[in-house]
């Protein structure tokens, strides 16, 4: 459950920074400017990392439960999708590969912590 639990715990934290501030977390993730409606739609994918992160923290549960296996398939689509963007669309900014890195880990842990059992 500790995976699961950083994992949402990660979640939580990047919905609230990105709420907080999508003109300094996009351009450092992603190497673009946001304004107007780009910084809308930053703060709303910012409020569903944040309620993804609350769903799927865990409770008294056991490895297999549907939050576990959401986060499971949300790091390892989410890892895809950045290095997508990094290899064929050319976008890059300065936290973009920490950002793959640390969601194909987490998935890589989540994946051997359901293996094993805890």
């Amino acid at each position: 459950m500790q995976a699961l639990r950083f994992s949402a715990a990660v979640e939580i934290g990047t919905g609230l920074v990105i709420l907080a501030g999508p003109g300094i977390v996009v351009p450092l993730l992603l190497g673009v400017e946001v304004t107007g409606t780009a910084e809308l739609l930053a703060r709303l994918f910012g409020f569903a990392l944040l309620c993804l992160g609350l769903a799927c923290w865990p409770e008294r549960g056991v490895v297999g439960t549907p939050p576990f296996r959401t986060m499971l398939l949300y790091n390892a689509a989410i890892a895809m999708l950045l290095i997508y963007l990094a290899v064929i669309e050319h976008y890059w900014g300065a936290l973009l590969v920490p950002a793959a890195v640390l969601h194909i880990a987490v998935a890589v842990w989540m994946s051997i912590s359901r293996r094993k059992g805890f």
